[in-house]
């Protein structure tokens, strides 16, 4: 199975749609209920998590079989108005830590994080 974090977001609903379509097991992670509705309607897996919450990834996340994660999952420059430091701390850092040591205990050799121009090349204002 593939896990994929931020799998509402823009990047993160192509990687989803992409790995299906390749014919590929995928449980898609979001943080918001847009997200299952989307899944929802396409039939595709989904759970809801936050990945700064080391208890969700414990409580939804499978606890074996899952031999790649997309991490997809962050908070955006360009949306810097909206969110604090702690809030990115929280999601950036403490989910991309929680992301890792979740593959570490089920034995995901695989992981794959995602960075995008916006990510890199603005910044607040």
């Amino acid at each position: 199975m593939i896990l994929v974090t931020g799998a509402a977001g823009f990047v993160g609903r192509y990687v989803v749609d992409q790995l299906v379509q390749n014919g590929e097991d995928v449980l898609a992670l979001v943080h918001g209920s847009r997200g299952l509705r989307y899944y929802s309607d396409k039939n595709i897996p989904c759970v809801m998590i936050n990945v700064a919450f080391k208890d969700d990834l414990e409580t939804y996340l499978p606890p074996d079989d899952v031999n790649s994660i997309v991490h997809c999952a962050g908070l955006l420059s360009i949306d810097a108005p909206k969110w604090t430091a702690e809030n990115y701390f929280d999601t950036n850092i403490k989910g991309m830590y929680n992301i890792l040591e979740y593959a570490r205990e089920v034995g995901c050799k695989k992981i794959v994080n995602i960075a995008t121009h916006s990510d890199t090349s603005r910044s607040p204002e």
